[in-house]
């Protein structure tokens, strides 16, 4: 497999210089695109780490033995993966409109929390510490490491949500995103290790075991994207209100149609089903639809409000293609065969 790595690595690299040659006409959809390829890719090895820290405290020999060399190697990503996210401390202003002199002189509470230099030190904060945590839980034979790792994991996973991606519009509050940005995390790596993973030598119970992981991702994903959305319309809050009616219609509107239809509906319509449980290559089309799904879901999140105009769709492509292919050839270059 780690022959793939090259053609991953040139086509990341092709799609960087598609992305600046784009970008250089629309800098602001290309940070957007940028900031959307990240909110993947970037944090896909957090919930790698997640997964194995679970996999630690609670038990999970039955499926995380078959994906163990794909969420390793996940995991080893973290510290050059951390590189990545230079670009976007370098376009601050570009994709955070608090990053404005004027946001900041408007909004003095806000911009407490909410300014460039406290921004980029809890950003390389989070980035460390998911860094060691893996080194330390690695290293460790016990479950207190994989304990202690899982709250400091629930903590910094909620800063980041609520820093990279919650407050690029910051009229919009959302008391669940930190949990929903985290279930985001771990069903990206989990459907990304199982594409990874020998699945053909599992045994059925652990083939059982995979499908029930991504069943239950999907339910979980599809309470908490619900709850989410309840909270905002019973509060009916002209903020949270319009954050949903920029992102239900037009080109968002149906981009949302196929997050659902990929994370939510088909996993629970065909998981159950024994002949698509047991088939490897059946599990590896659903854990792609769903790994799609977390792709098209980050654009969704981070593109602008009423966003589905041509060039910022196809810059939000390019950049997920650019930072997919290099953090793809990281992860086979590390990948332990």
């Amino acid at each position: 497999m780690s022959g793939l790595a090259f053609p991953a690595l040139a086509a990341g690299v092709a799609a960087t210089a598609a992305l600046l040659a784009l970008g250089a006409e629309a800098p602001g959809a290309a940070a957007a695109g940028y900031l959307a390829a990240l909110s993947l890719w970037g944090v896909l090895p957090a919930g790698a780490l997640a997964l194995m820290m679970g996999a630690r405290l609670f038990g999970g020999e039955s499926w995380a033995l078959v994906m163990d060399r794909s969420l390793a190697a996940a995991g080893r990503t973290l510290v050059p993966t951390a590189l990545l996210f230079v670009p976007l401390l370098l376009l601050l202003p570009l994709v955070y409109p608090w990053a404005a002199p004027q946001w900041q002189a408007d909004n003095p509470v806000r911009a407490l929390y909410l300014n460039t230099p406290f921004f980029i030190a809890r950003t390389v904060a989070v980035v460390v510490l998911w860094a060691a945590l893996y080194v330390w839980v690695r290293r460790s034979t016990g479950r207190a490491a994989a304990a202690v790792g899982l709250v400091v994991y629930a903590l910094t996973a909620t800063v980041a949500g609520v820093d990279w991606v919650l407050s690029r519009d910051p009229a919009f509050n959302a008391s669940q995103f930190g949990l929903y940005f985290m279930a985001h995390q771990i069903i990206a790596a989990f459907a990304f290790a199982m594409l990874g993973a020998r699945l053909d030598h599992a045994l059925p119970r652990q083939l059982d075991a995979l499908a029930g992981m991504l069943l239950a991702g999907a339910l979980v994903w599809s309470y908490l994207a619900y709850m989410q959305y309840l909270v905002a319309w019973s509060g009916d809050l002209p903020a949270e209100a319009a954050w949903y009616l920029d992102r239900g219609t037009g080109v968002p509107g149906l981009a949302l149609v196929a997050v659902v239809a990929l994370q939510a509906v088909l996993p629970v319509v065909v998981l159950p089903l024994r002949r698509v449980r047991h088939s490897p290559a059946a599990l590896k089309a659903v854990a792609g639809g769903v790994l799609a799904a977390r792709a098209v879901e980050a654009a969704w999140l981070v593109l602008p409000s009423g966003t589905g105009a041509p060039v910022p769709v196809l810059l939000t492509i390019a950049a997920l293609v650019a930072v997919g292919g290099v953090w793809c050839a990281m992860f086979l270059a590390l990948r332990r065969v």
